[in-house]
């Protein structure tokens, strides 16, 4: 990937940095052969757990894939957006792979929701689960430019449809994650929770996208994000629903994440009554020398029963923060702490 991309792909990634720059298109990949599907499992919530469809607890485990969520019609799907990226991500023992998405293209771009169902299809051949994340929103404007959006605090009215449409088309698939807001930031509880004016738009809810979902019968796990960019839960309400699974996104080296009290203050104590999910992790140190913090979070992770996924399959230095050197999937100094770690402990 060009340097040139990186500073735009960073800011709209699970971190929080500069502003965009356009992205160059990018070729397209070379299909390989598919081994035989998977049968999809079902998920659901009992107590404080994930249970499968045998009521066995189960933990995710896993790794995020950005690209999709910076897709334009003009730049094209990024090349590393195939069925080898997705074997390789299967190689570190991964049982879910995260993919963040954009509402605009799905939206509107046939070609962007058929290559969301490919990906979907790749994964599930591998054996391994899916969570669709809503990325970003468009900040109530369906036509501002994209690299004006820079990172919106919350969804939009647009958000509601977008999860309308998702849940229709996967809302049959019990093993389909819906995470409903990637990194919620600078707002109220109250308006985290039910709405209202943000920026000069008409913010939308974590209850109102998670209703609208349920609207259409879906019965599909739901990851809720905290505020402090999706980290922070200590001060917000609980949503009414079922099958609520609530999110943190935990970067060390970040302020007020980097030992076990400050992440039992943010999430960990939700996890006495509900099932958590580290829903994108990882050390923003520049240095890339987040090692030993990465093995810390993973277990107090595993501690409290929480699934957690890395952030991110992407060559993108320390500060994207990137889990791999190159396309073949050698892991940075974080990465390889991660890889170990699901070689030990990835379940099915």
């Amino acid at each position: 990937m060009l340097l040139a991309a990186i500073s735009m792909m960073v800011a709209l990634s699970g971190c929080r940095t500069p502003t965009p720059t356009t992205i160059p298109p990018t070729d397209t990949p070379t299909p390989t052969a598919t081994p035989t599907p998977t049968p999809s499992r079902g998920y659901r919530v009992v107590g404080n757990q994930i249970v499968d469809q045998d009521g066995i607890p189960h933990t995710f485990r896993g790794i995020s894939l950005p690209g999709l969520d910076w897709y334009h019609p003009e730049w094209g799907f990024e090349k590393y957006l195939n069925r080898e990226t997705i074997s390789r991500i299967k190689s570190w023992n991964a049982n879910v792979v995260r993919l963040p998405l954009f509402q605009r293209p799905w939206r509107e771009n046939g070609e962007y929701v058929q290559k969301v169902l490919e990906m979907v299809r790749w994964i599930k051949e591998e054996g391994m689960d899916v969570v669709l994340d809503l990325h970003l929103s468009e900040r109530g404007d369906p036509s501002m430019p994209f690299e004006n959006l820079n990172e919106p605090p919350m969804p939009d009215i647009q958000s509601i449809g977008f999860w309308v449409s998702v849940s229709a088309v996967f809302g049959d698939d019990p093993s389909i994650v819906f995470e409903l807001y990637s990194e919620p930031h600078d707002v109220s509880p109250n308006v985290w929770l039910r709405g209202g004016n943000v920026d000069g738009y008409t913010a939308v809810g974590m209850q109102t996208l998670l209703d609208a979902i349920r609207s259409g019968g879906s019965k599909n796990l739901i990851v809720v994000n905290g505020l402090n960019w999706g980290f922070n839960h200590s001060n917000l309400p609980r949503l009414v629903g079922t099958n609520i699974v609530y999110g943190s996104h935990t970067y060390t080296n970040w302020e007020e994440s980097n030992t076990e009290a400050e992440w039992m203050a943010a999430f960990g104590f939700l996890a006495v009554e509900y099932p958590v999910m580290l829903s994108s992790y990882g050390d923003i140190n520049g240095d890339c020398e987040g090692r030993m913090l990465i093995d810390d979070l993973l277990a107090f992770a595993e501690g409290i029963s929480a699934s957690h996924i890395g952030w991110a399959w992407f060559v993108g230095g320390c500060e994207f923060p990137s889990l791999i050197e190159d396309w073949e999937g050698t892991p940075t100094a974080s990465g390889a702490v991660v890889k170990e770690f699901l070689r030990l402990n990835s379940n099915p």
